[in-house]
């Protein structure tokens, strides 16, 4: 089965750490991913023609999903905030599993709240999910805000008061527990203004200003891993059933998102629209572009159909296999696009996964045999049942190796190219 995370941005993202490393130890071959998307109804549209399981959703399109979903639960209309969706035999049903990321933070940080003061920098979805949290828990809250109107809102949640930054440092010095909720570079605090045994908690995982103040403050500080590992804790109950248990994140959970710098390879099924994608891509950003299909064709001076026809189908898997490992011999920037079936082969996925930036090109079916209607593809010439077959039975196999996905069914060729850009352009041209 096949789970992602959803978001804008995405690719940094710790999710697929969290969920890849539960299915390892757990020796199941479920795999999690990253889907770069648009919009809510996009997350929708590609959970509904994909059929996979389920997804998480983040910024900015948890309140965007939800008119689009079969049921929702009582929690998450009252936050207007879904983070998690469940895929049951074509129902989708949102959740939200945020405020349990909170309460079992601050739990596990060994403290009493009962009628302790708490202090929410922020209004928006997980400053709400966060109130709920700590109403859960006992403390006394006050919401801080500069558009007073959403704190009031955000504080009606939990009983508490509203101000706004201007009258915010009376609130936080006698603040036990404090909890950012603000982009990592915005500054309305002041160390000075931390009592001695605050607790800070920050919703991000990325260095923030708030960071900064709190550990200036030398106060106990909780970075936002922790409230992403407990909220994926209570989505994979909602997933499988189970929460994870005594499986932890692995080590490099606490670390930076390590994205790949050098070779972007494309992935995806006939009609997908990667190697339009690839070429682009290569003219806006000035790298060299290789298409593995034509270097193959150029070499061999037939159609890879013609192949098909005379090599066979096992003589053409080798040269890609042998094509792909050559390419990849050097770090050197470039982006390649890959053949259809190149995941088929094991030591193929093994190089996607460990030399390259791998992106899988996803379109639906309908739309991928209206492309490749009228072509000489070598396997889209069985008649529409077989092609989606074909596509079932690599699917896992794309999601397995992508670091990230573009769903790419309704887009013209820019518009993906540009939401690739928006992921890597800073990591991979820059």
């Amino acid at each position: 089965m096949i789970y992602a995370v959803c978001g804008k941005p995405v690719l940094h993202s710790k999710s697929p750490l969290i969920f890849n490393n539960y299915f390892k130890s757990c020796g199941s071959s479920d795999v999690y991913t990253r889907i770069a998307a648009e919009s809510g109804h996009e997350i929708i549209s590609f959970l509904r023609s994909s059929g996979i399981a389920g997804c998480n959703v983040t910024a900015p399109f948890k309140d965007q999903v939800i008119p689009f979903l079969d049921r929702v639960d009582d929690e998450a209309l009252r936050l207007q905030s879904v983070n998690t969706i469940k895929n049951r035999n074509g129902v989708l049903t949102g959740f939200s599993t945020d405020s349990y990321g909170v309460y079992y933070t601050l739990l596990n940080c060994g403290k009493k709240y009962k009628d302790k003061r708490a202090v929410l920098l922020g209004a928006g979805g997980a400053a709400r999910a966060a109130a709920v949290a700590l109403d859960r828990l006992g403390l006394r809250v006050t919401v801080v805000n500069r558009t007073f109107e959403k704190a009031v809102s955000a504080a009606n949640l939990c009983g508490g008061t509203a101000v706004t930054p201007d009258n915010a440092e009376e609130a936080i010095r006698k603040a036990d527990v404090v909890i950012n909720t603000l982009l990592p570079e915005v500054d309305i605090i002041k160390s000075e203004w931390f009592k001695e045994d605050v607790l800070a908690l920050d919703a991000i995982y990325k260095e923030s200003v708030f960071q900064q103040k709190a550990m200036k403050a030398g106060v106990r500080y909780v970075r936002g891993e922790e409230w992403l590992y407990y909220q994926a804790d209570r989505a994979a109950e909602h997933f499988f059933g189970k929460r994870f248990g005594d499986i932890k994140p692995p080590e490099s959970f606490m670390e930076p998102v390590k994205i790949k710098t050098g070779t972007i390879t494309l992935t995806g099924f006939m009609g997908s629209g990667k190697s339009s994608i690839a070429k682009n891509l290569a003219f806006c950003t000035e790298i060299p572009c290789y298409d593995m299909d034509e270097i193959i064709e150029n070499s061999e001076g037939v159609s890879i159909a013609d192949i098909f026809k005379t090599q066979g189908e096992e003589w053409f898997r080798q040269k890609e296999c042998e094509l792909l490992e050559k390419l990849c011999e050097n770090n050197e920037k470039k982006i390649i696009s890959c053949g259809g079936g190149v995941v088929t082969r094991k030591a193929n996925r093994d190089i996607l996964r460990k030399k390259c930036l791998n992106i899988w090109i996803y379109a639906d079916m309908d739309k991928s045999l209206e492309r490749v209607a009228n072509t000489n593809r070598p396997l889209a010439s069985d008649g529409a049942e077989q092609f989606k077959a074909l596509f079932e039975s690599r699917k896992e196999l794309y999601a397995g190796c992508a670091d990230m996905t573009i769903i790419n069914s309704d887009k013209d060729v820019n518009q993906s190219v540009r939401r690739i850009n928006e992921e890597i352009c800073e990591q991979i041209i820059c």
